[in-house]
């Protein structure tokens, strides 16, 4: 018996699975370990009420969230020494400048310890994008952050709509999208 007859009866008698049947049930097992594993799932629960905060301010007076309301808002969290961070603060300034005037509004939210740093940091890369301090992590525990960069869009309700880990120049198109959606509802 060759190995095409030994494949064919492993498969008949339910030993083996074939590969036609085997790659899309792995794929289906990949997905869900991603999406399980995936930075949108800690970012707290999308339908829910975006928790409200007051934080003190890298540059001017304190930022709340709750002064936002009515306004479609992007949170961005983020640490000076995360790799990523510079770029995803750069295209939420450009995000920022483009669709403010259309009712975004972009806040970032700061998990450094050092607060020159930060600045330092967000002065370099954050354009004009109002940037709060967390500096007890209290934001970051209630929204349930577990890796920077990550992105929460939050809709003129307050509720939590979506969520983007760090995602590459060619996501961006998803993040623009979505932010059109929720400033023409």
């Amino acid at each position: 018996m060759n190995w095409a007859q030994t494949y064919s009866n492993r498969v008949s008698a339910g030993t083996l699975v074939p590969r036609r049947r085997l790659l899309p049930a792995l794929a289906a097992v990949v997905m869900l370990l991603h999406v399980a594993t995936s930075p949108a799932q800690s970012a707290g629960a999308i339908g829910s009420a975006a928790p409200d905060f007051t934080l003190r301010s890298l540059t001017g007076p304190n930022v709340r969230l709750s002064d936002s309301r009515g306004d479609v808002v992007l949170l961005s969290f983020w640490t000076s020494w995360c790799g990523s961070c510079k770029a995803q603060l750069e295209r939420v300034a450009r995000l920022s400048s483009t669709y403010r005037p259309a009712g975004l509004v972009v806040i970032g939210v700061n998990l450094d310890d050092d607060r020159e740093k930060a600045r330092s940091f967000a002065r370099a890369n954050g354009g004009d994008v109002p940037q709060a301090f967390d500096t007890t992590k209290s934001v970051a525990k209630a929204y349930a952050i577990n890796d920077v960069p990550l992105t929460i869009l939050i809709d003129r309700n307050g509720v939590m709509r979506y969520v983007h880990g760090d995602f590459a120049r060619r996501d961006e198109g998803d993040l623009v999208e979505q932010i059109r959606h929720l400033l023409d509802e």
